[in-house]
């Protein structure tokens, strides 16, 4: 008599069914702790590039140079500032694209890209407004820097109102010179001569 037939034929049925759905239980979490440890490597991969980002010498100059508008209002906005600011505005916006990696949800990964850099983001924000403004009327480019513009735009709002109050009046002090650098020059056009008649 073969060994198999004195063992029930619905125990080996239900030991392969068992094998294979502890089977399908490990395959799930290895993808689950796959996809958490890929997560996780995004998310740090997007800090270290901020990090990267915030320390280069040009972007810290840059900052430093848009923030002094802070300390000193007898400062008037120069083509120097402009430049510093332009790059501000490039940098800014380029840190707010890596806001959304910061969580598995991008909503949660915006408002714990805020807590930490709120301060820094709302103030270039308040300063460089019309020079993004300005910017997007002088290439006909309507969504140039608009991350920078809506994270911008929330982190000032965190701000205390009083704080607000303050770097708005800054703004609007820089507003006139900002647009009237940004503005591109209209080249006079000389009119044609007439052509001599021969006589």
């Amino acid at each position: 008599m073969p060994f198999t037939t004195w063992i029930p034929e619905g125990v080996i049925i239900w030991q392969w069914s068992t094998f294979w759905t502890a089977f399908g239980a490990l395959a799930t979490m290895v993808a689950v702790f796959t996809i958490f440890f890929a997560g996780r490597q995004l998310r740090l991969d997007a800090w270290v590039r901020v990090q990267e980002i915030f320390v280069k010498r040009n972007f810290v100059n840059a900052r430093t140079r848009v923030f002094r508008h802070l300390h000193d209002p007898h400062l008037v906005w120069d083509a120097k500032d402009e430049e510093a600011g332009l790059e501000v505005c490039r940098r800014m916006d380029e840190v707010c694209r890596l806001a959304d990696y910061f969580s598995f949800i991008p909503y949660i990964g915006k408002r714990k890209f805020l807590k930490v850099f709120e301060d820094s983001l709302g103030k270039s924000w308040a300063l460089l407004r019309l020079l993004v403004m300005a910017e997007r009327d002088k290439v006909e480019w309507n969504t140039k820097w608009d991350a920078f513009e809506k994270l911008g735009g929330a982190a000032l709002n965190r701000l205390p109102k009083g704080k607000q109050e303050k770097l708005m009046k800054h703004a609007e002090r820089l507003g006139p010179r900002i647009k009237e650098l940004r503005t591109p020059e209209l080249k006079s056009v000389s009119p044609a001569m007439p052509e001599t008649t021969r006589t």
